[in-house]
């Protein structure tokens, strides 16, 4: 009686991977695809930044940004506070169309050259030029981290440039 258990259990084993082996694959054959980004599909953004500037005295800079960008092309509005550590501060708002190109590792050099218009708390305004450069480094999904240099002129009289270095952090949509 034991024998023709045993003999039963072995041949209902065997019997059973013999008939799965004949059964179709369940496997699920996936087809690869290539996921393209359109370059000129448009992304706003916002952010902000912290600087160091360096004219006729050192200053601290604040600033926050808005604009929309292109993987190759953008434009952005600026608005920063400036501080001289004493009692002049200044207030700068531009416009800045710059160019911009991907490279390898997530990093993008970036440059652009805008106008603005900055007043100052002791009466003087003055139009300015912008001219910047610098590079965006892409850390999360829509989170990029920035560095740049950026030289502002007056245009309506030959006061020293401000010649600042910021970083900063950009937020897309």
């Amino acid at each position: 009686m034991k024998k023709t258990i045993i003999t039963t259990v072995l041949a209902m084993l065997f019997a059973g991977s013999a008939l799965a082996g004949d059964l179709p694959s369940t496997k699920v054959l996936v087809e690869e695809t290539t996921i393209t980004t359109n370059p000129w599909a448009i992304t706003p953004f916002v952010g902000g930044n912290v600087g160091y500037a360096f004219a006729a005295s050192p200053y601290g800079t604040l600033g926050v940004e808005a604009g929309a960008q292109t993987k190759y092309f953008g434009f952005k509005g600026a608005y920063e506070f400036y501080d001289a550590f004493n009692s002049n501060t200044a207030n700068v708002v531009r416009a800045v169309p710059f160019v911009q190109y991907p490279l390898a590792y997530n990093i993008t050099p970036f440059a652009g050259l805008g106008l603005g218009y900055a007043w100052h708390n002791n009466g003087a305004s003055n139009s300015i030029y912008t001219v910047e450069g610098g590079l965006k480094y892409h850390l999360l999904a829509k989170t990029d981290v920035l560095a740049w240099y950026e030289y502002d002129h007056a245009l309506n009289y030959a006061s020293k440039p401000d010649n600042a270095i910021k970083i900063g952090v950009r937020q897309s949509f």
